[in-house]
């Protein structure tokens, strides 16, 4: 498929959310103009004064439900591209399967059902998914059935965690295919893109991001850890403005159409995290070995840059997204 360029319109579904927020900014810096899906009139108001002086041009369009019939009918005309980003409540997480399954499945088609009956010239579309979707084996080719087979079995009584992961396995393969159903009679290509846990500065309308939390977490004295706990893997993580810069890549790169990729800067530790914001901490006995990390190197090849121009450090994603606490009003203090 051809690279979108600037000045193209790019769709961004969930625009008031966290990641999608720091999409559109990426893409409007990039001279794009970008249309952002938002619940309410405030929440395309405070996007619209949070990008004035931006290149690029903003605009909203209210999308209440999304997965209402025809939710996007009218978002989508006169797009050249899309980003769809939008995700639902995590409230859905603590009733039945279908509570959190439905709404992430039927988002996501709904978005490309509109597309193939109203957006002729749509080129692109890049899918927000996230590495719950990504198998034990760690590689883009991989997938977490485990958790779907784990939602089956268990129903209502299956973990939060567990429902979400089972969610964004479903809602990617939903995609993957329409699009292979549709080939014939669509114009676009997809790419899918599977953010590890997700930190830095958050711009949106409200407080701090679920996953921002997740981090700040770590820094309570409550929780502070010590012995072969400071050095057991916590997770991999990577900073949202390097997953915003990822999703324009997708959509400017002609060879990324029918790519899955792996968004993580790699993993960490709680005593990562301590040394890198200058946490006192009590050294463990033991050294930690390698922690076991997912094979993103094709990330690398298909956005044609080496890792360490795609992903920033972990201390610089810490520190902003302490700052960006902050300035929100967290009393964030760890030392």
């Amino acid at each position: 498929m051809p690279a979108i360029k600037a000045p193209a319109t790019v769709l961004v579904t969930g625009a008031s959310g966290f990641i999608a927020a720091s999409c559109c900014q990426e893409l409007l810096k990039r001279g794009f103009n970008v249309r952002g899906t938002v619940r309410s009139k405030e929440k395309g108001e405070y996007l619209a004064k949070v990008f004035e002086n931006e290149p690029g041009k903003f605009e909203y369009v209210i999308v209440e439900d999304m997965q209402a019939p025809n939710a996007y009918d009218e978002a989508v005309r006169g797009v050249d591209a899309v980003e769809h980003v939008a995700s639902p409540l995590s409230s859905g997480l603590d009733g039945e399967p279908e509570q959190a399954l439905r709404p992430a499945i039927n988002g996501t088609l709904g978005v490309l059902e509109s597309l193939k009956k109203h957006a002729p010239g749509v080129k692109r579309v890049v899918v927000t998914s996230s590495m719950a979707a990504i198998g034990r084996e760690l590689t883009p080719s991989s997938w977490n059935q485990a958790a779907v087979d784990e939602l089956n079995k268990s129903g209502k009584a299956a973990s939060r965690g567990t429902k979400y992961s089972a969610s964004k396995v479903l809602a990617e393969r939903a995609a993957w295919e329409f699009v292979e159903k549709n080939r014939g009679e669509i114009g676009f290509d997809l790419v899918t893109i599977c953010p590890a846990l997700v930190g830095g500065p958050n711009i949106q309308e409200g407080g701090i991001s679920q996953s921002c939390g997740l981090f700040l977490s770590a820094l309570d004295p409550k929780n502070r850890k010590k012995g072969s706990e400071l050095t057991a893997r916590w997770g991999s993580y990577c900073d949202v403005r390097d997953i915003a810069a990822m999703h324009a890549d997708a959509l400017m790169k002609p060879g990324a159409g029918g790519e899955r990729l792996i968004a993580t800067a790699g993993p960490f530790n709680w005593q990562m995290i301590y040394e890198a914001l200058g946490v006192p901490f009590e050294e463990p006995a033991e050294k930690a070995g390698p922690l076991a990390s997912a094979d993103n190197s094709r990330t690398s090849v298909v956005l044609e840059k080496p890792l360490s121009e795609i992903f920033r450090p972990l201390a610089e994603t810490l520190k902003d997204t302490v700052g960006s606490a902050r300035e929100r009003g967290w009393d964030v203090k760890y030392n």
